[in-house]
This record gives C-alpha cells, sequence and structure tokens, in this order.
C-alpha cells in the first residue's frame, strides 16, 4: 500500500487505513476525527479499567419496569438525562419516586458521591451525586457508577470527561437512530494510571475552574430570576402574600357556580387571581392571534438520523427560560416538509402536554434558527403585529406558566397535564400599547442576552478545564 497515491482531488475525501487499525469500528467519522489521535496515545500510557476502580456499574432500570406515573409519589430522587447538565445534577426538573418502586429498582440506586453517566442522547455527560441525596435512582437511559471511596469521585469524573474517554466512548456506540453506549464499553473504558501528584494536580485545577463556573451560574441565575420582577412591575401587578393557613386551603362555592365548570381542588388550589390585577386592560389571546396550529406524533418507527432528516420540536427542545435546546433530538423524513406544516420566523411555540409542572412552557422561532416541524405536544400560533409583539406575548406566557396559572387550569390524565387549543386561546394578556410591549420585550431579550454571553463563557471554561487535563495527561505520556 506504501506505493499507492490518490490524486489531489480524492485525497481530500479518501484516507486509507491499514485492517489493523480498524479494529470493529467501520465509521469514517470516528478515523477524520481527533479520536483515532487520542486513542493512539492512550495506547503508550499504563491503563487499568474504570471497572477496576470502582465497586459497581450498572444501567438505569428497563422502561416498562418504571413508567412516568410513578413519578411525584415519593421522596427518592430519580435521575433523568435532563438532569445531568455541566457535570452536575440540576434539581429545575427532578422528578422522585417513592420508597417501594425504589426498592424494586435498588440493584440502579445510587448514594451521594456516586457518579451518573448518560448513555443516550448527550452521551457521556457526568454529574456527581451531591451529598443532599442519601440516596437516588437513575433511569434507563444512564448508567451508574458507584466509586469505592467519594474522595476518587471528583478524580473519575474528571477522567471520564477527557478526550480520552469521550475516544473510547465514540468509538464503541451502539444503535442506528440513535446512539447509545453500553455498559461494557464503560466498564472497560482505560482510565490512565498517573502519579499521585499528577492526579493532585489535576483535581485542584479543575476545582479552580469549576468555582468560577459556579460563580457564573450564580450571576446567571440572579439574572433570569430578576426578569419576573421587571415585567410585573411593568405591568402593574402586585404578589400576593403567601397564606398556607387551613382556612386559605379550603374554598366553598355554590353548586350553581360549578355548573358546567370545574369542580376539582386542583383548580383553586392556586391563588392566581393576582394575576388579573394589571394597569393594562386583557384581551383573550385568541384576539391578538391567529393560526392556532398542532403538530403530529411520530413513532420510533418514523424516525431517522439527523444527516437524514429535519428536526421535529418537542417539548424536551424547550427549557424554562424560553430558549430552544437540542439534547434529545428527533428526526423525521425531509419528506414530511410536503405534507406537515414546518415552523415560521417569529412563530410562537407553546407546549400544550407536559408534566403539570412544565406545561406552558413557551418559545420564539427565531430567523437563525434550523428548518423544523413540530410535535402533537406543541401548539404554534402567530400575534398581530400591530397590536402584539410576539415576543412579549412570550414573555407573558411563560410568566404564567412560572406563576403556576396552565398548572391551575390544565387537565390531567396519566402523569400528563395538557392545555388545548381552545383552553389556550381564552387566556387573557394584560395589553399595553405596541410601544410599551416593544419596550418590555426589549428590555427582556437584553437581559437574556447577557445570561447568553455569560452561560458561553462558562460553557468555554469547563471546556478549557477539560484541554488542560488532556494536555497534562499528553505531557506524561
Amino acid at each position: 500500500m506504501s506505493g499507492f497515491v490518490l490524486n489531489n482531488t480524492l485525497n481530500k475525501r479518501i484516507f486509507i487505513l491499514n485492517k489493523s487499525e480498524i479494529e470493529e469500528n467501520l465509521n469514517p467519522h470516528f478515523f477524520i476525527s481527533s479520536d483515532a489521535e487520542y486513542l493512539k496515545v492512550l495506547n503508550s500510557l499504563k491503563t487499568t479499567s474504570l471497572m477496576s476502580i470502582c465497586s459497581k456499574i450498572m444501567s438505569g432500570p428497563f422502561g416498562s419496569t418504571l413508567k412516568s406515573e410513578h413519578y411525584g409519589k415519593g421522596e427518592v430522587p430519580f435521575i433523568r438525562i435532563k438532569n445531568i447538565k455541566n457535570g452536575v445534577i440540576d434539581e429545575n426538573e427532578l422528578v422522585y419516586i417513592s420508597e417501594e418502586d425504589n426498592e424494586r429498582i435498588k440493584n440502579s440506586e445510587l448514594n451521594s458521591g456516586d457518579i451518573v453517566l448518560s448513555k443516550i442522547g448527550t452521551i457521556g455527560e457526568t454529574a456527581i451525586i451531591p451529598e443532599h441525596f442519601a440516596k437516588c435512582n437513575i433511569s434507563e437511559n444512564n448508567i451508574g457508577i458507584k466509586v469505592r471511596d467519594v474522595s476518587s469521585s471528583l478524580f473519575i469524573q474528571i477522567m471520564l470527561g477527557t478526550g480520552f474517554s469521550k475516544a473510547q466512548m465514540n468509538k464503541k456506540l451502539s444503535g442506528n437512530v440513535q446512539n447509545f453506549l453500553n455498559v461494557d464499553t464503560i466498564k472497560n473504558l482505560k482510565i490512565p494510571l498517573l502519579d499521585q501528584s499528577i492526579q493532585n494536580k489535576i483535581v485542584t485545577d479543575y476545582n479552580a475552574s469549576m468555582n468560577k463556573i459556579s460563580q457564573i451560574k450564580t450571576k446567571v441565575f440572579n439574572m433570569l430570576e430578576s426578569i419576573d420582577e421587571y415585567l410585573l412591575g411593568e405591568l402593574g401587578i402586585a404578589l400576593p402574600d403567601k397564606d398556607n393557613s387551613l382556612k386559605n386551603r379550603i374554598f366553598t362555592t355554590s353548586l350553581s357556580k360549578l355548573s358546567g365548570g370545574r369542580y376539582d381542588p386542583l383548580f383553586y388550589s392556586e391563588n392566581i387571581q393576582y394575576l388579573y390585577s394589571s394597569r393594562f386592560s386583557y384581551k383573550k389571546l385568541h384576539e391578538i392571534t391567529n393560526n392556532f396550529k398542532s403538530g403530529f406524533g411520530v413513532g420510533r418507527n418514523e424516525q431517522v438520523n439527523e444527516n437524514e432528516g429535519i428536526l421535529q420540536i418537542r417539548p424536551t427542545n424547550l427549557d424554562r427560560n424560553g430558549d430552544l435546546i437540542f439534547e434529545k433530538n428527533v428526526y423525521v423524513p425531509e419528506s414530511y416538509l410536503g405534507k406537515k406544516d414546518f415552523i415560521k420566523e417569529n412563530n410562537v411555540i407553546f407546549n400544550n402536554t407536559n408534566s403539570q409542572e412544565l406545561v406552558g412552557k413557551t418559545y420564539i422561532f427565531q430567523e437563525n434558527d434550523i428548518i423544523a416541524i413540530y410535535s402533537n405536544h406543541i401548539t404554534v400560533f402567530e400575534s398581530f403585529n400591530q397590536t402584539s409583539n410576539p415576543y412579549y406575548l412570550k414573555e407573558i406566557l411563560n410568566m404564567l406558566q412560572r406563576h403556576h396559572y396552565f398548572y391551575s387550569v390544565c387537565t390531567n390524565w396519566n402523569n400528563q397535564s395538557g392545555v388545548g387549543v381552545v383552553l389556550l386561546k381564552q387566556t387573557l394578556i394584560p395589553i399595553p400599547t405596541i410601544e410599551k410591549q416593544n419596550e418590555i420585550a426589549e428590555h427582556i431579550c437584553q437581559i437574556r442576552e447577557q445570561a447568553k454571553q455569560l452561560q458561553t463563557v462558562a460553557v468555554e471554561e469547563l471546556e478549557k478545564s477539560k484541554q488542560i487535563v488532556d494536555e497534562i495527561i499528553l505531557a506524561y505520556a
């Protein structure tokens, strides 16, 4: 093969490998990435398997063992992929299971100091179980790593985030439509054997980066929290004093007022009347918007790979801050574009079905977003530009969601909550002048943009810390 030469055109698109270099991986993308180089260096180092330095590595329970209707019925934290963010457990959308259910799936129980790793979607993301979790469990899309000594947890987590570990994971990915990791792949990961002084330096440098990131996260949190105070202030809405007395938790009414309406206690459990105290007049949502449409469901057999289809926006693509995220994407054939409605610039995207806490998340589809269609759990509509700013509407709907308006008015079934189009159209919206709407929307957009910039700095700091670890190991080779 040493005498074989490609012409200049083909040389940019074709590379040659020895059979011994391919082993079991036939994915060409693996060999044109940095992964192959990482593995070459790794093979020159002394290593040990991850399993040899841990007490147990296992997958979460099979999906049919614990279904979504079991969530919210106990005090044992149940960690899903969406809870693993930037190396820590994000508790914003954390759900809980009962002691009885946890006992049924005890094989995947983790304790404080153990590590959870995502095996599908955002593959290879990790988090250490925090101290205030005496015990917890994990979903089927995660892998649990029980450590022998919690003092080694951070070093192991750092090693799992290196380019050397990522290369090993990428080499062993399975699946057609959606890639995933096998437990055996994680058990057999090669971890470099480093001097204790080198390990200590890695942990010290990483902790310094994490402290910087923590400070940035606190600043971002405070900035986003200020949006509510600003918006309510501009609308002239005052928050009521909280009263959890027995008298305030009981409602009485006459039968005539309930006839034809709702009589479940959920509807009356939240005091949402203050949301109608704005100094501006209110209009029903359908009076300032039009073209309400809900999407369609897609089964697993209809899904395709990313490079073969287009994105279908689902509730998992909307975060609680009203931003679009790409952590667990589903793609459908491009042919659907000719048969189904796709999302247009400045369309308002409303999450009509989710858990009771999350139903009502709202996003504005922006000009630089990708071509996408939407699921049946999403309702899309347009604003009348002369009377309503779509970004203002987005902020109002998200404010209502945060203050449990949709939590109170939604319909509940099988651990799911929904806000149908008819109900959504009746939502009362405070309507200042269009000039005031523009002012409010612009101010909040500026806050969100500043927060995004800081979040970018945090991500860059995390990646920088990982690169430094890689460089330390490379220098050790």
